[in-house]
């Protein structure tokens, strides 16, 4: 075992003993959610001199938030392998389940059948479980490649 991967599970075992601080990053962040979203809603009605203001702190907000959290879910993932077997009972049934909800209630109040073309279009924060779930089914298989952690900085750089 390399240096690097006895540090990884060190720092792994140091930051699941503090659950408290994981939860209030955890909760940070879903505010951060909240003021990225009603920020983005606000920044459209604001004089151009402050509009440039904030977006510009919605941006700076979005260049970590959601980054964040992936790395938070796949930091916390200590056993891939259960995950990945994990994956379809704890994130894609949940999906299915809220979309199904969604676009039943959306089309009892519209009465439009074009609404249930979107049953496969996440809606709100049900995208996040769909990214989470094909992130799952493909960490095992991306761990294995070296140099993944590069590669995705790199990536992340110029996409």
């Amino acid at each position: 075992m390399c240096k690097s991967e006895e540090l990884l599970k060190e720092c792994r075992a140091d930051i699941l003993t503090d659950r408290k601080s994981i939860s209030i990053l955890k909760g940070l962040l879903i505010s951060l959610v909240v003021v990225y979203h009603f920020g983005q809603t606000i920044t459209n009605n604001l004089p151009d001199k402050y509009a440039f203001i904030a977006q510009g702190s919605i941006l700076f907000i979005a260049l970590f938030f959601m980054p964040l959290f992936f790395f938070i879910s796949g930091f916390l993932s200590k056993n891939v392998t259960k995950r990945r077997e994990r994956a379809f009972t704890d994130l894609l049934i949940p999906y299915v389940v809220f979309q199904v909800v969604f676009v039943f209630g959306e089309f009892c109040i519209t009465k439009s059948p074009d609404i249930l073309l979107t049953i496969i279009h996440p809606q709100f924060g049900a995208w996040f479980l769909l990214t989470l779930f094909a992130y799952r089914l493909i960490l095992p298989e991306v761990r294995k490649v070296k140099g993944i952690i590069a590669l995705g900085i790199i990536f992340s750089i110029f996409t």
